[in-house]
């Protein structure tokens, strides 16, 4: 695995996010524009739903080049959306950057997130977000 220069510590400013969709802030060494989108029970979206509830891809603009999207289900307790967009966030940087595969970025990711989620949520609140995690779809599970 390549050394990485990401920091140890995520950074202190929440991540700010738009009702339902916008551009958010640079993220990291993301390289590309990010757009956000909600996804709620009348869209028309496969990308994501209640049990696998985000997910970010590069998207082709209608101008030319490449933004990377950032889907988030509605489904997500609204508190949580932020942690939700800085993991997946998180792993794109480390995807891209490290040119790994995503399912190794995801679990790279993760030790951030949670740092970056006891930046924001009380112990106890913490352990509710984990428990909310632990029902979530992980798409990068390798079977027995």
């Amino acid at each position: 695995m390549a050394n990485h220069e990401f920091p140890q510590k995520p950074p202190t400013e929440k991540i700010k996010l738009p009702r339902k969709r916008g551009w958010l802030k640079p993220f990291g060494k993301v390289p590309w524009k990010i757009h956000y989108f909600v996804v709620g029970p009348k869209d028309d979206n496969d990308i994501v739903n209640a049990a696998d509830p985000a997910r970010q891809m590069l998207t082709s603009n209608t101008s030319g080049g490449y933004s990377l999207s950032l889907y988030l289900h509605y489904s997500i307790p609204e508190n949580y959306k932020h942690i939700v967009a800085y993991h997946e966030l998180k792993e794109a940087e480390i995807t891209y950057q490290e040119k790994i595969d995503p399912g190794q970025a995801h679990y790279k990711a993760a030790p951030f997130t949670d740092d970056y989620a006891r930046q924001y949520l009380t112990s106890e609140e913490f352990q509710k977000f984990k428990a909310w995690e632990k029902n979530l779809l992980d798409n990068f599970k390798k079977s027995s």
